[in-house]
């Protein structure tokens, strides 16, 4: 049975309104769900979250960048990043163009079905050539 983040907040709420513990309340869970049940660091954050007055089992809603920026735009903002000779990494893509980590690698391999470590239109590699290898007297 999959059960979503509010279900299992709301059993976390259950026991924390009860007067539970963090202590007491992660071991229940994981002896009823075993490893579905949420992680310790969860359990603790909640029971942070309801001490501190929270009593919504809903996500609060976030201002910035969507989760997701697998958008049209920023496949076509790598694909110009990586078109000439420079070969690149998933991080010098992420701190480039200030898209997450996980969409980088989402639009490299699903969009532009690219697998390598290292990118270039040319070139994918995930070793360095001889020629980028630079050795200093």
């Amino acid at each position: 049975m999959y059960l979503k983040h509010e279900h299992w907040r709301a059993m976390i709420y259950y026991d924390f309104k009860v007067g539970l513990s963090e202590e007491q309340c992660v071991p229940r869970l994981q002896l009823a769900f075993n490893n579905e049940a949420p992680s310790r660091a969860v359990g603790f954050r909640w029971f942070r979250e309801f001490r501190n007055g929270r009593n919504s089992l809903q996500d609060e809603e976030h201002m910035g960048r969507p989760v997701s920026s697998d958008t049209l735009e920023n496949v076509g903002r790598v694909r110009k990043m990586i078109e000439g000779d420079n070969p690149f990494t998933y991080h010098m893509i992420h701190y480039t163009l200030g898209i997450d980590l996980a969409a980088v690698y989402k639009v490299m391999q699903d969009e532009l079905k690219m697998k390598k470590k290292c990118f270039s239109m040319g070139f994918a590699s995930s070793h360095p050539t001889p020629e980028s290898v630079k050795i200093s007297a």
